[in-house]
C-alpha cells in the first residue's frame, strides 16, 4: 500500500498549465522513477511552490497520495544547475536529457543507476570549466539504453557468445546486437568498430565523458548511429 504521504527526490522534466491556477508537473524520482505529480495552486501569485518546480531543477518533493492521483504536498530546491542556464550549448544538452527521461522511460519504474548517471551528466554541465561534445548527448542515449535493457553486449557475440575479436565483428542493426565473423558471415567486418565499442564501454561506465578522453571522429559518428538505431522508437519523439 501507497503511504498517503511521502518525500522523493526528483528532477523535473515539463510542466503544464491546466485550469486558472493548476499545474502537471512531470518528474523522474530517485525512489519511484517517472511520475505525473499535481501541483494544486501553483500558479496562484505569489506562490512559493513555484520556484521550485521549473524544468531543469532537482527538488525534494512531499507527495500526497488519494485516489484522483497525486499531487504535490510541499517542495524545496535542491539543485539549480546556473550555470547550464547561462550556455546555450549546455542548455541544449540538458533539455535533450529531460526529455529523454519524460519520453524514454515508463511510469513508475525506479533506477537509481539511471537517477545517479544522469544527475551527475548535469553537474558536469554546470561546472565553469565545463565543454560541450557530442558525447554528453551519447552518454545520455547510452544510459537510458541500458535502463530500458537493450544495451547490446560488446564483449560476446550475441548467437555463439564466444569472445569477440578485434576487427572481425560486425553489428546486426535488426538484432541489435554484435556478432562474430563466424555466426553472421553475411555481416562485413568493419575494423572501425573496435573503437567504437572500446568509446561505448567508457561511456557507459563513466557518465560523464572524461576530459581527457580523445577519440577518432569516426568512432564517434559510428557510435551517434549505431544509437540511433537502437532508440529509433525514443528518437522520433525527442528529434
Amino acid at each position: 500500500m501507497i503511504p498517503r504521504l511521502r518525500r522523493v527526490r526528483a528532477l523535473i522534466l515539463h510542466r503544464t498549465s491546466i485550469r486558472e491556477k493548476d499545474r502537471i508537473v512531470d518528474v523522474f524520482s530517485l525512489e519511484e522513477g517517472r511520475l505525473r505529480l499535481l501541483a494544486a495552486g501553483v500558479r496562484r501569485f505569489p506562490s512559493r511552490r513555484a520556484g521550485h518546480l521549473e524544468p531543469l531543477m532537482e527538488s525534494e518533493i512531499v507527495v500526497s497520495a488519494s485516489p484522483r492521483g497525486d499531487s504535490i504536498r510541499d517542495s524545496r530546491v535542491l539543485r539549480a544547475f546556473p550555470r547550464v542556464r547561462e550556455h546555450l550549448d549546455r542548455l541544449r544538452v540538458a533539455y535533450y536529457v529531460l526529455r529523454l527521461l519524460r519520453e524514454g522511460t515508463p511510469e513508475r519504474l525506479p533506477d537509481a543507476r539511471l537517477y545517479d548517471a544522469l544527475l551527475a551528466l548535469l553537474r558536469a554541465l554546470d561546472r565553469p570549466e565545463a565543454k560541450v561534445t557530442l558525447l554528453f548527448a551519447l552518454s545520455a542515449d547510452l544510459q537510458l539504453l541500458r535502463h530500458l535493457g537493450v544495451l547490446p553486449d560488446t564483449g560476446t557475440c550475441a548467437h555463439c557468445r564466444q569472445r569477440l575479436r578485434a576487427g572481425e565483428f560486425g553489428f546486426d542493426s535488426r538484432a541489435s546486437g554484435f556478432f562474430c565473423r563466424e555466426c553472421a558471415p553475411s555481416l562485413e567486418p568493419a575494423p572501425q568498430l573496435t573503437n567504437t565499442v572500446k568509446l561505448l564501454r567508457v561511456l557507459t561506465r563513466n557518465p560523464v565523458p572524461p576530459p581527457r578522453l580523445r577519440v577518432p571522429a569516426e568512432a564517434v559518428s559510428t557510435l551517434a548511429a549505431l544509437v540511433r538505431r537502437l532508440l529509433r522508437p525514443v528518437h522520433a519523439q525527442v528529434g
